[in-house]
């Protein structure tokens, strides 16, 4: 919850460290000190069935979000333009303008040829930051089907995905798509990853901003990746899954088990996590727990515990705070979650969040090495609670996941 994340926040500044992350999934920062103060949609959520043209570049949109895969389909059955640029072809229930296939390896090579094919088709010059890059690309008719879903709409959008947001090149990637969007004049938005990512920068979960995107104070600390390519003596996990939650797990395993003490947040206790740590602390699940998530319009939804807690668990914002109180933080008396959320608007104060690009990254067309990177993460994979959802393990989506073949009987549907 965000105020989960501004008390972890808290006690890392307290203890003067800036190696703090939650992009857990992300692999490529070159680019972050361009980021938004959040990442967001851009619109909301509703709006998306009003636009005129809608380009969702980097994303199996059904999987990662299905709400908005369902605006997208009403807009698109309005009569907008919907088109896609991917690693392979989804299945959708609604017609689209383009698809643009484009292997995970060369995905901004062929993504570039998009941008190409809008100054082709619309004329003007490439920012200089990229226009070395554009005199490699070929440009065929998908490419200009692609540009056309953008180009010459009163109101559109494009969207990176989570694909895109987990690519090895995501700086390259979202360098092309806001060039392009300053092309066609459509506008910039992001589909998050989890619940509360837009939660987490907000609240100063990064290794280079502090709440509400200020600059950290001091050199920047150690993105998600940096903590375990260079390995700390001491680690804090919270609320996740090191084997399934991190982009590397093998090199997670081998940066915990050389540290001289891992502490663990979680609700679950599994055999990897007893060997990979030194201290469990039992929190509670989301829905053990009030609080406030941020969601990918940028509103706050705030919500009551909807369950008692299990065993010895505590609301995270409670074990947060008993050890702000041990270690002497400052102004760590907290009654509530409500209290918490109250001191972080203040110190928020009227803040928003701008999408438009401010970068000037230099863009590499070279194709990717992938390695066993995984892109495209399950749906019911994602994270520790579906991973434990009976029913949910035994739908044909988590079957085809695994890649187990699926037996129905008559007697049964797959749900």
């Amino acid at each position: 919850t965000l105020e989960e994340l501004y008390l972890l926040n808290r006690l890392a500044r307290h203890l003067g460290s800036n190696n703090l992350d939650h992009r857990l999934r992300t692999s490529d920062f070159r680019d972050q000190d361009a980021d938004p103060v959040w990442l967001s949609l851009g619109c909301e959520i509703a709006d998306l069935e009003q636009q005129e043209g809608i380009l969702i570049v980097g994303s199996n949109l059904r999987m990662e979000a299905p709400i908005l895969a369902h605006r997208v389909r009403n807009a698109a059955l309005r009569g907008a333009a919907v088109g896609f640029v991917a690693p392979e072809v989804y299945e959708y229930h609604f017609p689209q303008a383009a698809y643009l296939e484009a292997p995970v390896d060369v995905f901004a090579h062929s993504f570039a040829s998009v941008l190409a094919a809008a100054l082709e088709l619309k004329g003007g010059k490439a920012p200089a930051w990229i226009a070395k890059a554009l005199r490699r690309v070929k440009i065929e008719d998908v490419h200009r089907d692609t540009a056309n879903v953008l180009l010459d709409k009163a109101d559109s959008i494009l969207l990176l995905g989570q694909i895109a947001l987990r690519h090895p090149g995501y700086a390259d990637i979202r360098a092309i798509a806001a060039a392009l969007t300053a092309v066609v004049g459509s506008k910039l938005g992001y589909i998050p990853e989890g619940a509360n990512s837009a939660g987490a920068a907000i609240a100063g979960v990064l290794p280079h901003r502090g709440v509400g995107g200020v600059v950290s104070e001091g050199p920047p600390g150690l993105d998600a990746h940096g903590m375990l390519s260079s390995p700390r003596r001491v680690y804090l996990l919270y609320g996740f899954e090191p084997d399934s939650d991190l982009v590397d797990g093998l090199l997670a395993n081998e940066a915990l088990k050389a540290a001289d003490t891992v502490v663990c947040f979680t609700p679950f206790v599994t055999e990897r996590l007893l060997e990979q740590t030194d201290v469990l602390l039992p929190i509670a699940t989301f829905a053990e727990t009030a609080g406030t998530f941020v969601n990918a319009a940028g509103n706050w939804q705030t919500f009551e515990a909807a369950a008692d807690c299990v065993g010895d668990s505590k609301p995270g914002w409670r074990v947060l705070r008993a050890l702000g109180n041990e270690i002497g933080l400052l102004d760590c008396e907290y009654q509530s979650a409500e209290e918490i959320r109250k001191v972080l608007q203040t110190e928020l104060g009227d803040l928003k969040s701008d999408n438009h690009y401010r970068g000037k990254f230099s863009v590499d067309l070279g194709a990717q090495e992938m390695g066993k990177r995984v892109l495209d993460v399950p749906i019911y994979s994602i994270d520790g609670i579906v991973r434990r959802g009976v029913a949910l393990q035994q739908t044909r989506v988590a079957h085809v996941a695994r890649g187990e073949e699926q037996v129905l009987s008559r007697s049964g549907v797959e749900g």
